[in-house]
């Protein structure tokens, strides 16, 4: 599956003034540029990227806040595996957020980063280098539905396309925490839109 799919797609069930939530490296990308900001605080995410997995504790804040309103969060699988816990929290809480877990199984950024340090030529034409030429970015298989399902969220897990829509509304017609597992395209996942123009914006500055 394309990323940018699973932005339009919740652009399109969610409500307009549902609050999205955005959390990991190339998820964020993906997720806010496909996204259309129709009402006012509507959208959480942190700004500098230091912070994967505050996420998915932050879309529980945002239920909490705001216990009329939907809530999802968009995120990455490095991202969601550093506070999985927090379903549970949901769960106990009764907070009905819907994670969306977008599974490339990779650090895309930092893979990203490496293949144009190593090979950046080699790169540019294949777009993406073998495990082999890259440092430990590649990540096991997580099913983060049964993870979800375990702790007594609503879990699914979606490859094709036409089946994300079902998902979604399934999970928020299950009236509490959903999980579901989004299985991406890695090397489209990596090259996130506009790239260069976020990368240039984090540089840490000069001495």
């Amino acid at each position: 599956m394309r990323p940018a799919h699973v932005a339009r797609v919740c652009q399109e069930v969610f409500q307009n003034d549902a609050i999205l939530v955005a959390d990991g490296g190339n998820t964020t990308i993906w997720a806010q540029f496909f996204h259309e900001v129709r009402s006012v605080n509507t959208l959480v995410g942190t700004a500098k990227m230091g912070m994967l997995g505050a996420g998915v504790s932050q879309a529980l804040g945002a239920k909490l806040a705001h216990p009329a309103r939907q809530v999802y969060c968009v995120i990455g699988d490095g991202a969601m595996g550093f506070h999985p816990q927090e379903v549970e929290t949901a769960v106990r809480n009764k907070l009905a957020v819907v994670y969306l877990v977008l599974c490339d199984k990779q650090w895309g950024m930092v893979k990203m980063n490496q293949q144009f340090a190593l090979k950046p030529i080699k790169t540019l034409v294949f777009k993406s280098l073998s495990p082999e030429e890259t440092i430990n970015t590649d990540l096991g298989e997580i099913e983060f539905d049964a993870l979800g399902r375990a702790m007594g969220a609503h879990g699914e897990r979606v490859r094709d396309p036409r089946e994300l829509r079902g998902a979604i509304e399934r999970s928020i017609a299950s009236g509490k925490c959903a999980v579901i597992h989004v299985d991406v395209d890695p090397v489209k996942h990596m090259w996130a839109p506009d790239l260069k123009t976020f990368k240039d914006m984090h540089q840490e500055p000069e001495a």
